[in-house]
């Protein structure tokens, strides 16, 4: 009888041990559900649902057991649009109005989505089609309340490609086209009219709900972006090149409209229709730079995104770096002013000069003009880095002056950042790392082992890269 006791006691702690390691295991955070797709069944597509329910007037019911898909194609990230998603399956697009904030953390564009119309309404406002809740005392679809959305708006896997329709002009879309309503379209070589192009992008929310900005083709066939006084970008000018506009079509009372995302939806880096100010991409200015001294530059616009990052301090007082789409950078001095990390910049550069920083020695290419010539586009754009080894960067090393570089297994020795520190990548070769110590994070301490590590490509002395902020350079 002992015996068997002995025995019992000794395998229960066995048993509960086993149990509590299957248990912690069961109850470990589940895993990402981003590519997860439930694959429900869907019975009916955008384009059909708009055509079964033909509403002029007040909204109806939907009460058949219908399932739409779809992926989000527009959030309310930027604001300019409110409480509401625009989704677009293969054959159309159609609004959804949700009573909630932030919903790009939950249907972010590129987010599948299932949804389950029994018990919602179909309505339109102003032409558009909605897909809301039970209508007002005004007769208007209200949005669906947050507890309910999370039932009947079934996530599926993310990111999936946006649907794109393109034009390449805007003589499809000037009158009303029915079948790209709620729908991304791309339209190319679209430029803001002359008489808008002073213009911010809405007036306040106090002086107008949403103002007009009239785009033009080369052809003069001409539309409205239709933008909200509460989109976080409202205040920006609007660009004065010509080039590329992607937005949601819609319409009101008749009237086609379209509304942008973000500023990331107009690319309007060319030169105008019948231009006489040319606009010029930072790798064409750079050309024009005879290698050394200062040359005054002509009449010209040149766009480009922040890199550097003011609010930690690794750059000098006055200088901001900026890179393009042609993947080349340049210093940017100012007299006055300050951006950040990320700001969208239209420069015009006419009278500007340009020469190295340091004038003697090995020098970054820099470009100098007045605070007023700058005008700050868009904010929080992200610019890829170029990834790149060591090796290969020093080889070529005029090919990458100011540009965001990614160099993977990159180690420094120990000790904090400030100063010079020799970093190398595996067998690849070594470059120096400098960090002023006027920069925020001079005194915290480098990252052990191999880390990916992004940082601007930087001549000075010697070749080098500096990093911006070690919280989103070191990884």
């Amino acid at each position: 009888m002992k015996n068997n006791l002995r025995f019992l006691l000794f395998i229960i702690p066995s048993i509960l041990l086993t149990l509590n390691s299957c248990l912690k295991q069961d109850f470990d955070a589940p895993p990402s559900q981003t590519g997860y797709d439930p694959n429900l069944p869907v019975n009916m597509s955008i384009a059909s649902l708009k055509t079964k329910i033909v509403t002029a007037g007040d909204p109806v019911r939907i009460d058949s057991n219908w399932t739409v898909y779809g992926i989000v194609t527009a959030d309310d990230r930027s604001g300019n649009f409110y409480k509401q998603i625009v989704i677009e399956d293969s054959t159309g697009g159609i609004n959804v109005l949700i009573d909630g904030t932030s919903l790009y953390s939950k249907y972010p564009i590129g987010r599948k989505i299932y949804l389950k119309l029994q018990g919602l309404y179909f309505g339109k406002y102003g032409g558009l089609a909605q897909i809301g809740s039970t209508p007002d005392n005004t007769g208007a679809i209200t949005n669906i309340s947050t507890a309910k959305a999370d039932s009947v708006l079934v996530k599926a896997n993310f990111p999936n490609t946006v649907p794109n329709h393109n034009f390449t002009d805007l003589s499809q879309l000037k009158t009303l086209n029915s079948a790209m309503l709620n729908r991304i379209v791309t339209i190319e070589g679209v430029q803001v009219v002359s008489t808008d192009t002073t213009k911010t992008y809405a007036q306040p929310p106090s002086v107008s709900s949403g103002t007009n900005i009239n785009i033009e083709d080369c052809s003069k066939n001409k539309i409205i972006i239709r933008t909200s006084g509460y989109a976080n970008f409202s205040t920006y000018k609007v660009p004065k090149g010509k080039g590329t506009l992607t937005a949601v079509y819609t319409v009101y009372n008749g009237t086609p409209q379209l509304v942008i995302r973000d500023t990331d939806d107009l690319k309007f880096y060319d030169d105008r229709c019948n231009a006489t100010v040319p606009m010029l991409t930072i790798d064409s200015m750079r050309k024009l730079y005879p290698g050394s001294g200062t040359i005054t530059l002509g009449s010209a616009m040149v766009t480009g995104v922040v890199i550097s990052d003011l609010a930690n301090g690794n750059i000098s007082s006055g200088n901001f770096i900026l890179e393009d789409g042609s993947k080349k950078g340049v210093i940017l001095y100012i007299s006055g002013g300050g951006y950040n990390l990320g700001d969208s910049l239209l420069i015009d550069v006419s009278g500007g000069t340009l020469q190295l920083y340091p004038t003697t020695g090995v020098g970054s290419l820099e470009l100098k003009v007045s605070s007023s010539a700058v005008t700050k586009v868009g904010t929080l754009k992200t610019v890829a880095p170029i990834v790149i080894t060591i090796a290969d960067l020093n080889a070529n090393f005029s090919n990458y002056e100011s540009t965001l570089v990614q160099i993977n297994n990159a180690s420094v020795p120990a000790g904090t950042y400030s100063g010079n520190k020799t970093m190398t990548d595996l067998s690849s070769g070594s470059i120096l790392l400098y960090t002023s110590t006027g920069a925020a994070f001079a005194s915290q301490t480098v990252w052990t082992g191999a880390k990916t590590v992004t940082g601007i490509a930087t001549p000075y002395s010697s070749n080098e890269i500096k990093l911006r902020n070690p919280a989103i350079d070191v990884k």
